[in-house]
């Protein structure tokens, strides 16, 4: 990371991925019996990418705080390898990680997206910082040991997705690249 990257990272405005996703369920629940299209309900047109990553980045930033025991901070902030930065502190050092956000999209948006072709793309990215977070958007069962995750030039790749219907039970894993490990978290109530 340069001195740049950590001057402008430094600068950024951070948010509280537990607000953020108590504040997103208040609004599920307030329009859950409005008939909404679709894709308007799950974020899925142009204009909604912004808040639809952003959930997602908090998604990932609230599990990993779960994981460290400890709160992990996100900030939206798109260059050329990552779309946010991830902020904690450690022993009372401000550590910054750059995330790639990359989704394993609904069966209804692509049938045929598969998690190691997926996984085959991050080879673009020749970034021993960069940290990647994987969406799993669908119901699917993973056979970890046929991940090929091999010869990527990247800090860590991490799972993450819903393992119940109603989205209250969530399920991170990882490091693919060294020894992956579950965490299970619950969906912060409002």
């Amino acid at each position: 990371m340069s001195t740049i990257d950590l001057n402008q990272w430094q600068q950024l405005e951070y948010h509280d991925p537990e607000f953020v996703l108590k504040r997103l369920r208040e609004i599920e629940f307030k329009y859950q019996d409005y008939e909404i299209d679709p894709k308007i309900r799950n974020l899925r047109t142009n204009r909604l990418r912004p808040h639809r990553e952003g959930r997602q980045a908090a998604l990932f930033c609230y599990g990993m705080g779960i994981l460290k025991g400890r709160k992990v901070w996100f900030a939206p902030f798109e260059a050329s390898d990552y779309d946010f930065i991830a902020l904690c502190e450690d022993k009372g050092t401000a550590c910054y990680v750059p995330i790639q956000l990359k989704e394993l999209v609904p069966e209804s948006a692509n049938p045929n997206a598969e998690l190691n072709e997926l996984i085959g793309n991050l080879r673009k990215y020749n970034s021993p910082q960069l940290t990647v977070a994987i969406y799993l958007n669908r119901t699917t069962r993973i056979k970890f040991e046929k991940l090929e995750c091999e010869n990527l030039n990247l800090a860590e790749i991490w799972l993450f997705g819903s393992n119940t219907p109603d989205q209250t039970s969530w399920l991170l894993y990882g490091d693919l690249l060294t020894n992956p490990i579950p965490t299970e978290f619950v969906y912060p109530e409002p």
